[in-house]
């Protein structure tokens, strides 16, 4: 075997590596995404259509529904918790609230934004 022709090979190989790992991701994703839709839709007791934000945060995909933005964080023994998504009021990045159990946490989180407990400026 030539060495030009291994190269090729390795980086064909390589190449198809990356496309498998990447349609893998896009599978896990949008399972994440009707993962969340579906909590959505059982916590507010409404139909519910989310669309991939094409974004993650700390290694979920970001949801969008109505303009909102969500994802599942990992938490502890309670395993994937719902987040909503916002800006922090102090330092203007992006960061998840408490986990949202019901429509009225909502609607307090959406009113008066505070990030969860591991955010820090």
């Amino acid at each position: 075997m030539q060495l030009g022709s291994l190269r090729v090979l390795a980086q064909e190989a390589h190449a198809q590596t990356l496309a498998d790992e990447a349609a893998l991701r896009r599978k896990e994703d949008e399972s994440t995404r009707q993962q969340i839709e579906a909590a959505l839709s059982d916590l507010f007791n409404t139909p519910v259509t989310a669309s991939l934000a094409n974004q993650r945060y700390h290694n979920f995909p970001i949801i969008e529904a109505d303009h909102l933005r969500f994802t599942f964080v990992t938490g502890g023994d309670m395993g994937k918790q719902l987040v909503f998504l916002d800006v922090c009021p102090r330092c203007n990045k992006e960061c998840a609230s408490e986990p949202i159990n019901h429509l009225a946490q909502l609607g307090a989180v959406m009113a008066n934004f505070e990030p969860d407990n591991n955010h820090s400026c």
